[in-house]
């Protein structure tokens, strides 16, 4: 903790002195301003007693030369302060007196909570790390904390990807293009683009910004909003963040992002700032591994173009540990000077997982555990170049903002010029660290508040000379340019040897300034200062070679490569008479010694190898010990490498990635890779006709998120994944890791092929899907060799279980090999077969008829080979019992006016029954179901005689015959009663009868009454009569064995009334 520990010891210095009051200032000490020409020496001795006591005055040190300022001390247990302060300011050779006062550090720090977690801009090893390992943003806060330029201009850095533009952290620093209205399908501003307020979505050509979590992270190194009291702070506190939405994996993607800033800038620039944006910044955490510039000339030349309107462009280099000078990257290995290619860091300074390279890479910037916001409004730390890249690309944005006239005047003058003087503070003013001296071109990491310095330095009346560089250097001259402000009168040019004392001077040089007199081979050192009216600027530094130096060529590559051929090619030496050219592989080495030209055409490669090719430079003097070289693999390895497999990557693996694929020997375990992992160098062998496990499992950076996995392997070798090519498919979202059986067909071509494991986030992947949101895609090869067909022999031990009248289970013992099986099964006697795929050893079959002889045989399906049929076997379902018996013993019980409960004697077999009533010589029926010998009827009509009738119904569909009806009378209402008045109730069982019937009577009066049994037409066959007192009673009559069968009517007759109720005889 750099600052607070200073300024703790400063506290500690003062608390240890001896006095008893709060003091603002030093004791015994003074500070004065010696009048023009007076001696400070002389004033200590004049005053070295005052009333006769030794003041113990002296002169520590002259604290401000060009204003006489001088630090004196004095004997402060012997004089008061005060006093002593009077008695100087009252000496004639004293301009000024004053106290020494006691400064407290005004650090500007953030209030944000987890802003002392946030070692990349003040470490003090609170993590462990080394203290000092940052990027010194605290200091350079002092001076600036972001905004506009010292002309006014709103500064404004690009992020080229999605951001949660709903960030609460993110709030007040996003940029908006206000010179459009939103969503009324018009280019207000004339820049091509329609509605674009919140900026550009590429994939979509509308200002919808996805909101991503990687660039969330990303826009939040640059601008969180400072000392808000919520979360992190970024390096700017007050910025413009513009959101282009690369959405994807193209090249196409990446060009078209470019465009808008440069567009926007461009826009500012020709009209003033009336309407674009003050773009000085874009930033790229993408890329592509092992990328080659030869191989995008229209990406590379793009941050030309980008410079030339003021904007400098940060690259996030590989998360890989190589060399990009030997392998390449996309876009850190382009060689403009636009770009700013970033590594990373961490909190002790030291770059672990990432790439580098002198040639390509120029800084380091922390990157490796950094803290910051995430997608959801939390904090989050992480790793990566992703972070060390926004860092430089918001440190551009807040040096923009130094109050620093003249470069807010470059800006617009020419920004170009201001692009590169910034850059140049960048680069100039980095933190010298061991680690990264042979590892990165300017050999630290970035220091915001040197760079901040360092344009300060060039802000007074007469700037030094801005940009000098050598160009077109050869053995004997070269040309020095540079550029000089307006302020300047002339500059002079002088240069020498280095370790040389003598000067050769220039003095009124002009750029570009030719020099003709230098050495070959030999190493020089130039300055530039600028003279104006009434002063001149700090020298401007620059050293240089001269050419003829006989040393390896540079710019070594290949070209043209097949599986026989190559062309190798390099840079042309100026001392070189010859090249000598070795080449190296699989242990035997040739040698090419008098190669007169710079490329060189190899045939005759064995495909499929590596080779390593060495170039070496032969001069007068022998040749060189130091060689370059270059490795590449000819072709002809087969489909997996050779074929041009269509391109598929996730835009983001922040969050969620492929953490292990296993299939056969192979088990591979990796981290996010950025989107796309090229594993075909690792590659497992398959056998037609067998069968192998697979696995593939996500891992993710926080919670889970919800993925679908799918895998496709190229058995015909044609470059393409069809769908008949999927060996495993999550077939839903999970996210567990996804695990089946892959079977080689046999059908598959031998030979290496690509397999292909894709996990895209919410929604099913597709092999050849170029750009996603989230998720992960990795290739790999595989070798798919003739295997042997199983064994595969049909089952054994058929029998059926479970059987029942439609239903039964035949089951089987499983078969080596087997992986499912078909069953077939019919009823004996018929012709066809019913078919089913079956993975177990049983099959419930359903929909059966009973009482049938049925027949099943089972094969087994064992791979990409079937067994013969098994044998048959057979079984019978249960039959159906006849349902012929017809419900008896019908009855009525708790007759009431409207209601009735109706019972039968139980059917043995029955499941249901069927009840059947209508009014006694009605036609319509009402039918009824009833589970049970007895039902309860209701609503029906009072005093009125009805019929009922049972069926039973027993299993499958069988139904008995309906019985007999029965006949029941409701009982009658008052008004009913008039029938026979004092008669209340009347019913008659049973009904049907056989010998005789019973009359069950409810009477409110005593009465006699007669009974008379007749025929339907009114005949009248048996007469009875009999006297009744009140109360209830039962009449029973007798004597009806030899009446015939069929209905009669029974009636009734008292008191001049009379009803009638029907009855069956059997």
């Amino acid at each position: 903790m750099k600052k607070i520990i200073v300024f703790a010891f400063a506290i500690l210095a003062i608390a240890n002195l001896s006095f008893s009051q709060s003091y603002d200032h030093f004791p015994g000490e003074l500070l004065v301003q010696m009048q023009k020409g007076q001696d400070v020496e002389r004033l200590v001795q004049r005053l070295a007693k005052f009333d006769g006591r030794p003041t113990g005055l002296r002169a520590v040190k002259e604290v401000s030369p060009p204003f006489r300022i001088w630090l004196l001390e004095f004997d402060a247990s012997a004089f008061d302060d005060d006093d002593m302060l009077g008695l100087l300011r009252r000496q004639h050779d004293v301009a000024i007196a004053q106290f020494n006062h006691v400064i407290s550090r005004r650090d500007t720090l953030p209030d944000d909570p987890i802003f002392p977690s946030q070692w990349q801009w003040l470490n003090t090893g609170q993590n462990g790390g080394t203290p000092d390992s940052d990027v010194d943003a605290d200091e350079a806060w002092d001076i600036t904390t972001g905004g506009q330029t010292a002309s006014g201009d709103e500064i404004v850095v690009c992020v080229l990807e999605g951001t949660n533009r709903n960030h609460p952290d993110l709030q007040g620093n996003l940029w908006f293009n206000n010179s459009e209205i939103p969503d009324n399908g018009i280019d207000d501003d004339g820049n091509g683009y329609v509605d674009d307020y919140e900026g550009w979505n590429v994939q979509t050509n509308t200002d919808d910004i996805n909101a991503e979590g990687h660039g969330t992270t990303v826009a939040g190194m640059i601008g969180a909003v400072g000392n808000n009291y919520l979360l992190a702070t970024g390096i700017n506190w007050n910025v413009k963040i513009m959101n282009v939405d690369f959405s994807g994996v193209s090249e196409a993607n990446a060009l078209a992002s470019y465009t808008y800033p440069y567009v926007m800038r461009k826009l500012y620039n020709e009209t003033g700032g009336a309407r674009g944006a003050f773009v000085v910044a874009t930033n790229a955490s993408w890329g592509l591994d092992n990328g080659q510039p030869a191989d995008a000339p229209l990406w590379c030349a793009f941050y030309d173009s980008l410079g030339t309107v003021g904007i400098l462009n940060c690259g996030a280099t590989a998360n890989n540990n190589v060399n990009i000078d030997q392998v390449g990257d996309l876009p850190t290995a382009c060689p403009s000077e636009y770009m700013i290619a970033v590594t990373a860091t961490n909190s002790d300074d030291i770059r672990t997982f990432s790439g580098y390279g002198v040639e390509h890479i120029d800084v380091g910037a922390p990157g490796q555990a950094i803290v910051s916001i995430n997608l959801n409004g939390g904090p989050t730390t992480t790793s990566g170049t992703s972070f060390a890249s926004p860092l430089v690309a918001g440190m551009i944005g807040l040096m923009y903002s130094a109050p620093c006239p003249y470069l807010g005047s470059m800006a617009k003058s020419s920004p170009a010029t201001a692009a590169q003087l910034v850059r140049d503070a960048i680069f100039n003013s980095v933190d010298t660290v061991p680690a990264l001296l042979d590892e990165v071109k300017y050999g630290g990491r970035v220091n915001v508040k040197k760079a901040i310095d360092l344009l300060l330095e060039n802000c007074g009346p007469c700037p030094s000379p801005f940009g000098p560089m050598a160009a077109e250097v050869v053995d004997t001259s070269a040309y020095i340019s540079w550029v000089s402000y307006d302020s300047a009168l002339y500059t002079q040019l002088r240069y020498r040897l280095i370790g040389d004392t003598v000067w050769t001077v220039i003095d009124t040089a002009n750029s570009p300034q030719f020099l003709d007199d230098l050495q070959a081979c030999a190493a020089y050192e130039a300055e530039l200062i600028d003279f104006c009216a009434d002063t001149s600027s700090v020298a401007a530094q620059l050293t240089f070679m001269t050419d003829g130096c006989c040393v390896p060529p540079s710019g070594l590559a290949y070209d043209n490569l097949t599986d026989s051929t190559v062309t190798i090619s390099w840079n042309s030496v100026l001392a070189a008479q010859a090249y000598q050219v070795t080449l190296i592989a699989n242990g035997d080495t040739s040698l090419l010694d008098d190669v007169q030209q710079t490329s060189l055409d190899l045939a005759g490669l064995e495909p499929c190898t590596e080779y390593l090719v060495q170039v070496q430079t032969v001069c007068d003097t022998g040749t060189t010990v130091d060689l370059v070289e270059i490795m590449f693999k000819t072709s002809g390895c087969g489909p997996c490498t050779d074929l041009n497999y269509c391109p598929s990557a996730s835009a983001n693996a922040s969050e969620e990635w492929i953490s292990n694929v296993s299939i056969g020997d192979l088990d591979n375990s990796s981290a996010s890779n950025g989107g796309y992992s090229d594993f075909t160098g690792i590659s497992t062998t398959l056998s037609t006709y067998q069968i192998y496990p697979m696995e593939v499992t996500p891992a993710y950076a926080g919670g889970t998120f919800p993925e679908w996995i799918k895998a496709w392997i190229d058995f015909n070798q044609d470059g393409l994944f069809g769908n008949d090519e999927v060996v495993l498919n999550s077939g839903d979202l999970t996210t567990t890791t996804v695990s089946g059986n892959v079977a080689i067909p046999p059908t598959a071509l031998p030979g290496i092929t690509r397999m292909r494991v894709s996990m895209r986030w919410n929604a099913e992947p597709d092999a050849c899907l170029e750009s996603f949101n989230f998720g992960e895609v990795e290739d790999y090869c595989v070798v798919i060799e003739e295997g042997t067909p199983p064994d595969c022999d049909p089952p054994t031990d058929l029998t059926t279980s479970a059987i029942d009248y439609t239903s039964a289970t035949p089951q089987w013992g499983s078969t080596a090999n087997g992986l499912d099986y078909s069953l077939e099964y019919r009823s004996i006697g018929s012709a066809n077969w019913t078919s089913l795929q079956v993975n177990g050893t049983s099959q419930a079959l359903n929909n059966l008829e009973d009482c049938t002889d049925y027949e099943f045989r089972v094969k087994a399906g064992c791979g990409f080979v079937e067994s013969d049929w098994s044998v048959t076997d057979t079984f019978t379902t249960l039959c159906y019992p006849p349902c012929d018996v017809v419900p008896n013993g019908l009855d009525t019980s708790s007759v009431s006016m409207n209601g009735a409960t109706l019972s039968w004697n139980a059917v043995a077999d029955a499941e249901n029954y069927v009840v059947s009533y209508q009014i006694d010589g009605d036609s319509a029926v009402t039918y009824l179901n009833s589970s049970t010998n007895s039902i309860i009827i209701s609503n029906l009509d009072s005093c009125t005689t009805y019929l009922f009738a049972v069926q039973a119904l027993c299993p499958g569909d069988g139904s008995s015959a309906f019985s007999i009806p029965f006949a029941f009378m409701t009982q009658c209402a008052n008004a009913a009663s008039e029938q026979i008045p004092g008669l209340t109730a009347v019913s008659v069982s049973p009904n049907p009868f056989d010998d005789f019937l019973r009359v069950n009577l409810t009477l409110e009066s005593a009465m006699d009454l007669e009974a008379n049994l007749t025929t339907l037409d009114g005949k009248v066959l048996h007469q009875f009569s009999r006297s009744f007192s009140t109360g209830t009673a039962i009449w029973q009559l007798n004597g009806w064995d030899e009446l015939p069968s069929g209905v009669y009517v029974l009636r009734l007759r008292a008191n001049a009334g009379v009803m009638g109720v029907r009855v069956v005889k059997r």
